[in-house]
């Protein structure tokens, strides 16, 4: 699924594949600006992974750890990325939801959803480790 691209996981083609999304779904004007604005998000997302489980899964492969970015990490990627293609497309419909005929919301951004932060604990936190060593004082 990831193109290998250091920069995100997944990919803009398996997310429009996904999706189903279409340039004048967003207000674009063509395939290419789709790819743009989703590598974009895509992008995002890395970062958002990255700094919840505290590791760069690109870097992980460079030494040794994978042979290749783990797949789920790209599914949960294009999960991300498939959330923040229904917002879009939702807040240019409108904003609000209607449920019933009084009860009106706004659409919430929500890309890191608990299901995907459930996900994700898959992938263990890695805490950083750093050692300290003590100074010699002068006199000892």
């Amino acid at each position: 699924m990831s193109e290998n691209n250091e920069q995100y996981y997944s990919s803009p083609e398996t997310v429009i594949n996904y999706t189903g999304v279409h340039p004048e779904d967003l207000g674009l004007d063509d395939q290419a600006e789709l790819e743009d604005t989703i590598r974009g998000w895509l992008v995002d997302i890395k970062d958002l992974i990255d700094q919840d489980r505290n590791r760069d899964f690109h870097k992980e492969v460079e030494n040794g750890r994978w042979e290749k970015v783990p797949p789920a990490i790209d599914s949960i990627a294009l999960k991300m990325a498939s959330n923040m293609v229904a917002q879009a497309i939702t807040r240019r419909d409108t904003p609000i939801i209607k449920i019933g005929e009084y009860a009106v919301r706004m659409v919430e951004d929500k890309v890191f959803t608990s299901n995907i932060k459930d996900e994700l604990k898959r992938f263990p936190y890695k805490p950083e480790i750093s050692f300290v060593i003590p100074k010699e004082s002068e006199g000892e």
